[in-house]
């Protein structure tokens, strides 16, 4: 009985659960265009700049920074695709190849799988974008996540993205975590997003981000 329990429970320590909110009729009718879109450059990413963008500490040994990025970092980047594909990352990425790389097998797995992935359009200057964002919701284990739909605007000046934003309607996540609430308010913060030449993203394959399966 001891056994049974201690392989349940082991079990449950490892499992990891994500529900897809369902594909909206504007999201769904992104997802299967075919049109490429216009007005912005492909090869590179749109990131924010900030005052803490330099001598950024990436590497530690005993509490201690071994390694510094002395150019800015990727904070937030969008990477845009033609096929209305777009990847977000609502956290930081070194502009180093080593961070960026898809050679290893499970690491690019694992990149595909990513909650950025999302679809959008733009009409004259402004860019409205549709986005999957992971938020927590077991109420037992909170390893179990759900995908929600989040809706993202920005202006399109001078190749930067200006005042990019979570815009309404908001998600409707699960308020008991203060880590949602936190993640909600953190994007709903206008920042601009600045265009920068990154040769990496050729390694990047759109088509097989897993927002993929959701075709019609």
């Amino acid at each position: 009985m001891k056994r049974t329990l201690t392989v349940l429970l082991l079990a449950i320590v490892n499992f990891q659960c994500v529900q897809t909110e369902k594909v909206s009729t504007k999201f769904s009718q992104l997802l299967n265009s075919k049109t490429d879109t216009a007005n912005i450059q492909f090869d590179g990413v749109y990131h924010n700049i900030s005052k803490d963008s330099y001598h950024f500490p990436t590497d530690y040994k005993n509490g201690t920074p071994t390694r510094y990025i002395d150019s800015p970092y990727l904070d937030q980047p969008i990477f845009f695709f033609k096929n209305r594909f777009l990847l977000y990352e609502y956290r930081t990425t070194t502009l180093e190849a080593k961070d960026i790389s898809l050679t290893d097998d499970e690491f690019q797995k694992n990149f595909y799988r990513e909650k950025g992935w999302g679809v959008y359009n733009s009409s004259h200057d402004t860019i409205n974008a549709i986005i999957y964002v992971d938020f927590l919701t077991g109420w037992l284990y909170q390893g179990v996540t759900e995908r929600l739909q989040c809706n993202f605007q920005g202006e399109l000046k001078n190749n930067t993205i200006m005042n990019w934003r979570l815009i309404p309607p908001f998600p409707a996540f699960n308020k008991r975590y203060e880590e949602n609430t936190n993640l909600v308010k953190l994007l709903q913060n206008g920042i601009n997003m600045h265009y920068k030449d990154v040769p990496e993203k050729k390694m990047i394959d759109p088509s097989k981000a897993w927002i993929n399966s959701l075709k019609k």
